[in-house]
């Protein structure tokens, strides 16, 4: 079980830093905060997979999006 900072999990997204606190900060991503204060804050690997596979976006069952999905390209 790897724990992985901002930056670490940054660098593995290919983010910025300020995404990933964003990201943190809307409870998008699940972390936790180690110390006083603000602490800081660190990130389960499973939890930073969980988050990417959760954003990935896709058609279900079609490779090739139908004619109604196309609405705003017109045939020449």
């Amino acid at each position: 079980m790897a724990v992985l900072t901002a930056k670490q999990a940054a660098d593995r997204l290919g983010v910025a830093t300020a995404t990933i606190y964003s990201l943190c900060g809307s409870r998008l991503l699940k972390h936790q905060r180690i110390g006083v204060g603000r602490g800081v804050i660190r990130i389960q690997e499973e939890d930073l997979q969980a988050y990417s596979d959760g954003a990935t976006v896709g058609l279900e069952g079609n490779s090739s999006p139908d004619s109604s999905q196309l609405r705003h390209i017109k045939p020449r």
